[in-house]
């Protein structure tokens, strides 16, 4: 792709091509540069960024110069002019201002990542390849894929083009990504099946002395539910603040990647299956909450014995 640079008219340069990857443009920006570019003896600014498919020129980065140059009356502007069409203006602007210019919010990045996301061949790639065109971190494209996932899961390409780790470009079979297994409310993938069955054992019964004071009832059960409820919350705001900064700090974005991020989703939805597996959900039917050895004295029986208990009435 060949590129060269001159004056080009305000007038010829198209900006109705899709190629702002900004959410908004920052008027006091464009205020800003045009008094840069009053300066007799200043700075300057660098040109703008435009492809010209032998018909048309498509802004691709430059918005805010752009601007400028009009807020002052000038009727040209410096301008690189790539050899490219509409699209390859779109794709280099996407990524245009992860280096330099005025710094993106988020909402420009997500608006970025989006626009690759939304076109039938570039949702085909990967999020590593989408995160190196645009600038962000892979965990921030696999949000946003999600998102959309979730919002349009029937528009989901069932193809994904990556480069593996060997240079080679391969593609990926998605048709049952979005697809689970039952899941535990809270809880990562779990299958019923391989919930132990909570028979009674050979092993000789412990005498387990009371622990409540006065016969278990529902109100009851709902008090001692709380602990797992809170304790769900906080281990799912705690994977989200720590997934959220790591989405922010391309260091460490870099060095944990998604895999990793996964295996911790992982290991805490392990940690609220446990709390889900014992959690209080009955009071025992043997002994209506006075306590026996069905319930280990407690009065109530927890998840994995609930249905057991369920199945012998």
């Amino acid at each position: 792709m060949s590129k060269d640079s001159k004056r080009l008219p305000l007038a010829s340069i198209r900006l109705d091509g899709g190629t702002q990857a900004r959410v908004h443009l920052n008027q006091d920006a464009v205020d800003e540069y045009a008094e840069i570019l009053g300066l007799e003896d200043g700075p300057g600014l660098p040109p703008v960024d435009v492809f010209f498919d032998g018909s048309d020129y498509w802004m691709a980065d430059g918005f805010t110069r752009y601007f400028a140059q009009q807020k002052r009356g000038e009727q040209y502007l410096d301008a690189i002019i790539h050899t490219g069409t509409q699209r390859d203006a779109i794709l280099f602007a996407m990524g245009a201002n992860a280096s330099h210019g005025q710094r993106r919010t988020n909402d420009d990045k997500r608006k970025a990542v989006e626009t690759l996301l939304n076109d039938a061949e570039w949702s085909k790639w990967s999020n590593r390849e989408i995160a190196r065109r645009v600038g962000v971190s892979d965990i921030f494209v696999g949000n946003v894929r999600s998102k959309l996932t979730a919002n349009a899961c029937s528009e989901t390409p069932a193809e994904r083009k990556f480069t593996s780790k060997h240079g080679t470009e391969s593609t990926m079979d998605t048709a049952n990504i979005g697809k689970t297994k039952p899941k535990i409310p809270g809880g990562i993938n779990f299958d019923p099946s391989e919930w132990p069955s909570g028979e009674e054992t050979n092993e000789a019964e412990v005498d387990i002395p009371a622990v409540h004071s006065g016969p278990m009832d529902d109100s009851k059960i709902k008090l001692l539910t709380k602990p797992f409820a809170q304790a769900s919350t906080a281990l799912n705001n705690v994977y989200n603040e720590f997934a959220s900064a790591v989405n922010e700090e391309p260091l460490l974005s870099a060095y944990l990647g998604e895999n990793r991020l996964q295996e911790l989703d992982v290991k805490i939805g392990n940690v609220k299956n446990f709390m889900s597996y014992h959690k209080p959900e009955m009071v025992c039917g043997k002994c209506k909450g006075t306590g026996c050895s069905s319930c280990e004295q407690t009065g109530y029986l927890p998840r994995h014995k609930k249905a057991s208990h369920v199945s012998e009435k």
